[in-house]
């Protein structure tokens, strides 16, 4: 795609998606991660899919430039 990797959003919310979420520039995850990956930038409040609309609203909100 020619986007860097710290370039890129990873949302992930299960142990096998920590290697590629630890190669991304900002990682998250759902509620329903916690616990689950280790060192993510993000966790949202909320599970599942509103969890990943709370993620985007987020990164909105910080004019892309990450989620912490």
């Amino acid at each position: 795609t020619g986007i860097a990797p710290e370039e890129t959003l990873g949302v992930g919310d299960t142990a096998a998606d920590q290697e590629w979420l630890d190669v991304v520039g900002w990682s998250a995850a759902p509620s329903n991660g916690r616990g689950k990956l280790q060192g993510v930038d993000y966790v949202a409040q909320k599970p599942v899919v509103d969890g990943l609309v709370e993620i985007l609203e987020r990164l909105k909100e910080n004019g892309y430039r990450g989620l912490s």
